[in-house]
């Protein structure tokens, strides 16, 4: 075996022998290495402030999200994402921000209906959909809304490039190009293999859908 590639981080793989066997090396898609067992490589934490600077130059101001409920658990980056919009004069209140099990991501397409009831100066004028499991549904909320995308509503979509999730409304793509990531894996497997010296985590930076190459 030349190596292993994770799409994920391998906690349910760790007991298993392969997982202990020296030379073979193994790379993994998560937050931080495993010292000395499994290398990271990191998706970017500008991801946000790509699409807020991008949201921005939109002229939008309130800005709606959609993600998972680990992200709503992360009291850090929560804090984080306060900064970041406090910087470029945007706000997002805590009712503004929901979260949807990717398991079952029919709810998405009610919360965002939800999200975009009322009066059009209380509502969002821009909705970030931060997993690209919960982005159809999403826009099916957004369609039953009766908005006029991309007039009222500006929509950021977390993509894994080269193969989009489905949108039923007019969407900016933002994510990371799943090519590059295998391709950076392969080149890390290789050069653990010729017993050159690597990093435990490697970042790979979020791009728009008219960046990729």
């Amino acid at each position: 075996m030349a190596g292993l590639i994770f799409p994920s981080h391998p906690a349910y793989f760790l007991d298993l022998p392969v997982m202990h066997v020296k030379g073979i090396p193994r790379v993994a898609l998560m937050h931080g290495a495993i010292p000395g067992r499994v290398l990271a490589i990191r998706m970017d934490g500008a991801y946000t402030q790509r699409a807020l600077d991008y949201l921005k130059q939109e002229g939008r101001t309130r800005i709606a999200m959609l993600s998972t409920p680990g992200w709503l658990a992360d009291p850090t980056g929560q804090d984080r994402l306060n900064g970041a919009l406090a910087e470029r004069g945007m706000h997002s209140p805590q009712i503004w921000r929901q979260a949807v099990d990717v398991d079952n991501p029919v709810g998405a397409e009610n919360v965002t209906r939800l999200i975009f009831e009322g009066n059009p100066n209380d509502r969002p004028d821009a909705l970030m959909i931060l997993d690209d499991n919960l982005v159809e549904r999403a826009t099916l909320g957004l369609t039953a809304s009766k908005l006029d995308v991309p007039n009222d509503v500006t929509v950021i979509a977390h993509t894994n490039f080269p193969q989009p999730a489905k949108a039923h409304v007019p969407v900016t793509r933002l994510g990371y190009d799943i090519r590059e990531i295998l391709r950076l894996s392969m080149d890390l497997i290789d050069r653990q293999r010729r017993g050159e010296e690597v990093p435990d985590c490697t970042e790979i930076a979020p791009v728009f859908e008219n960046e990729l190459t």
